[in-house]
Formats: structure tokens, C-alpha cells, sequence
């Protein structure tokens, strides 16, 4: 007969799960976990099946937090336009330990391996270039308008109403890098662009989804963002609306 005891048993086959834990250290601690009072077994058990269920990863730079937004992005004293991008969680608090970096962090939550079949698209290559857009925007505008300096958009230039010169002076800040289509959501048929994404690039986004676009200005150079600046609609305005 064998002496093994199959809730021990399974309490290592679990542990032994755990990076960094071999099969003998796995045994040693259910044995171990074992002998532990009752209270402090499920105490135990209770914070790993809290603190997981509560972390989760930051909606700006990918780290652990049990909020939104973690401790790092929500101060503003750490807004000075440097961003470490870091390979995972891990990192990040190897790096505030030793309490020599001052900006802010974004985790890719891997790193680029051709050999193992892991590109760019397999991390956060994406998130962190239109991070690093939006924010060189966001700072700008941050600028302005702590002085007071008018800012006007301007997109592909071709509306005829004017909107994007900059008759009060100040900034003209330009949208034509900001081309990517971030999202469509064929459920609630929406789709989240950025505002340079061109009127006649758009359509390829919707290949193969069944929607269309139906504002149709006579410019097909124009951008997003101008036609929803200017509710432009085209012809099909009269069907479908405005944008």
C-alpha cells in the first residue's frame, strides 16, 4: 500500500505550479501547510483568492493596482514626459525600490521573441505608441491652456468653413499623425478612430464586417475629426443624417 496522502497530494501537485517551486519544495510545504491551524490555513487561502480577485492591470501603463489607474500614473508630479517602459509588473517595483526614477512606467507584459512565435502584436507595442502620441498632445495642450494660448485643430485642411486656420493666433496642432483606427465594435456598430484617420482609408477598416460608413463628403481627403468637427454628410445626409 502506498503512504501517500491524496489531499497532500494534491495541495503539492498544485503548489508545485508556482514558478521557482520544485516538486520536493512543493511537498515540503503542503506537508508544512498541513500542520497549520485551520484559521490560518484558510487565512491564507482567503488572501490569495482576495488579493487576486482584486488586482488587476493599469488602464495607462499595464501595471498591477487595485484601482484604474495606479499610484504612479495617478500623480501628477510624475508627468515630466519620461516613460520606462519595463517587461512586466516585476519591474516596476524593482525600479521604485531603489527610488532613483521620477517619471512614469509602461509594461509590455512580455518581450519580443521571433524564435518563440511572440511579435509586436503580441505585447503592448500598440498601447505604448499611441500612449506616446497622446500624451506629446496631451502636453501640449496642458501648456496652453495653463497660458492661456488658443489652440485650433487642424486635420487635412480641406474644409471650406475656415475651421482650421488659426485666425486668434496661437497654436495650430496638427491631427494627421494620429491616423489609427482603434476600435469597431461590430455589436453596437460604433467605431473609435483616431482623428486624422482619413475619409477614404476608413472603409478598408469595415472589410468583411457587413457595416459602412454612411456620411459621404465630396473630399474623401478630408479626416475623421473634420467631419465630425463640421457635421459633414455628404449627399447620404439626407438618408442617414450627419456625422
Amino acid at each position: 500500500m502506498g503512504t501517500t496522502v491524496e489531499p497532500i497530494a494534491r495541495m503539492a501537485s498544485q503548489l508545485a505550479r508556482l514558478p521557482g517551486i520544485g516538486q520536493k519544495s512543493a511537498q515540503r510545504l503542503a506537508y508544512h501547510i498541513a500542520g497549520m491551524p485551520e484559521q490560518e490555513v484558510h487565512d491564507l487561502a482567503a488572501a490569495i483568492w482576495q488579493g487576486r480577485k482584486a488586482v488587476h492591470y493599469c488602464t495607462i501603463c499595464g501595471n498591477y493596482t487595485e484601482h484604474e489607474v495606479c499610484s504612479v500614473c495617478a500623480d501628477d508630479d510624475r508627468r515630466n514626459g519620461q516613460i520606462c517602459v519595463v517587461r512586466d509588473p516585476r519591474d516596476v517595483a524593482a525600479m521604485e525600490r531603489m527610488r532613483d526614477y521620477h517619471g512614469r512606467y509602461h509594461v509590455l507584459m512580455g518581450t519580443l521573441s521571433p524564435m518563440n512565435g511572440i511579435g509586436p502584436e503580441d505585447i503592448r507595442i500598440r498601447e505604448l505608441l499611441q500612449r506616446l502620441s497622446t500624451e506629446d498632445v496631451s502636453a501640449v495642450l496642458r501648456y496652453c491652456s495653463e497660458h492661456r494660448i488658443p489652440v485650433t485643430p487642424r486635420g487635412a485642411g480641406t474644409g471650406l468653413c475656415g475651421g482650421c486656420v488659426a485666425i486668434c493666433g496661437g497654436v495650430v496642432l496638427s491631427t494627421a499623425k494620429m491616423k489609427k483606427v482603434l476600435e469597431v465594435d461590430t455589436k453596437n456598430m460604433t467605431a473609435t478612430v483616431e482623428p486624422g484617420v482619413l475619409l477614404m482609408e476608413f472603409p478598408k477598416s469595415l472589410e468583411g464586417t457587413g457595416l459602412f460608413y454612411p456620411p459621404d463628403p465630396g473630399e474623401k481627403t478630408a479626416t475623421m475629426g473634420g467631419n465630425a468637427m463640421t457635421n459633414a454628410g455628404g449627399m447620404r445626409a439626407v438618408r442617414y443624417g450627419v456625422t
